[in-house]
């Protein structure tokens, strides 16, 4: 099997897209700031988070990014 753990992935418009280590306690904000920060074109009223369950399902979480101005906002999503 192709599995990767403690990964996660960045994909649109953020400066260096792509795959990062997960560090345990790592949040949205800090995974955007690995990747560069968001680009000046970047669309902020919506961004989806997947998650891969351990039965390999997928959960897609709706995020407003302009709500995300800081590491203590509510929307800083921990990652999995």
């Amino acid at each position: 099997l192709d599995r990767f753990t403690n990964r996660v992935q960045i994909s649109g418009s953020v400066n260096r897209p792509g795959p990062y280590a997960l560090i345990p306690g790592m949040k949205l904000f800090d995974l955007i700031q690995k990747a560069g920060g968001l680009k000046g074109d970047a669309f902020l009223k919506r961004a989806i988070l997947y998650r891969t369950k351990s039965d390999f399902t997928q959960e897609a979480i709706p995020i407003d990014l302009s709500s995300l101005e800081n590491s203590s906002s509510t929307n800083n999503i921990p990652l999995k």
